[in-house]
């Protein structure tokens, strides 16, 4: 669609970025029911390693500990 002026192209933006972020929330959660629920029926290692979650870096681990320390 046409859009006209700058504050309804930053409504637009925002709505488009609403939308993508859904749409990846939406796959994640979809992807990690599917894979447990196959692991659930089937025992196979493979959905196990699918299932993992992934190592999160030192640095970020320090910024998380940071915020959550008290003066």
């Amino acid at each position: 669609p046409r859009i006209y002026g700058l504050k309804m192209a930053s409504i637009e933006a925002s709505m488009a970025c609403i939308t993508i972020l859904l749409k990846r929330v939406m796959r994640f959660v979809i992807g990690i029911t599917l894979n447990l629920m196959r692991y659930l029926k089937t025992w196979d290692k493979s959905y196990k390693k699918k299932l993992a979650a992934p190592e999160v870096p030192a640095f970020i681990l320090s910024l998380i500990h940071k915020k959550r320390s008290f003066p």
